[in-house]
């Protein structure tokens, strides 16, 4: 094999696998947030996917946000909601603590579609119309821009 071959190979290796690791998902699969959750909090007995916590919902959030190192998160009327990959783990205040629900994405978005819906699109890969690009304060990117009449879009 001559050397130009041979670098071209290697050059192409190369380039497959940073598309590997750029298309890979950063997170933890839904299976290893569920023991997470089990492990760390106290299932709800009369909720599936749902647990509670002694903390209020920023201590709790943060610890959970540590372990999944979510795409993006933002705090909204009093409750904190991480996206990653095509999951959501959302965080609410409780009387005692907080409530931690997990699904796929589509039913929490679609469970808190007043809420979400001004932030995240439709697909777990798309965000809402506010814009941006960052992990943090309720911005996201650009890819869907909401329905309607208005300049800007």
């Amino acid at each position: 094999m001559t050397a130009r071959r041979a670098g071209s190979r290697l050059a192409l290796l190369l380039a497959v696998a940073l598309v590997a690791v750029a298309c890979g998902s950063s997170g933890p699969s839904r299976e290893e947030v569920r023991a997470f959750l089990d492990a760390t909090y106290e299932a709800d007995p009369n909720r599936s996917g749902t647990w509670l916590s002694n903390e209020a919902v920023r201590p709790t959030a943060d610890r959970i946000a540590a372990r999944i190192r979510p795409r993006d998160r933002f705090t909204e009327q009093e409750a904190e909601f991480m996206r990653q990959g095509d999951y959501i783990v959302a965080v609410f205040p409780e009387p005692t603590g907080s409530r931690i629900e997990f699904d796929d994405y589509a039913a929490v978005r679609n469970r808190y579609l007043p809420i979400i819906g001004g932030f995240w699109g439709p697909s777990p890969f798309s965000y809402g119309p506010r814009g941006g690009s960052s992990t943090g304060g309720g911005v996201g990117g650009g890819g869907f821009r909401g329905g309607g009449v208005g300049s800007g879009k």
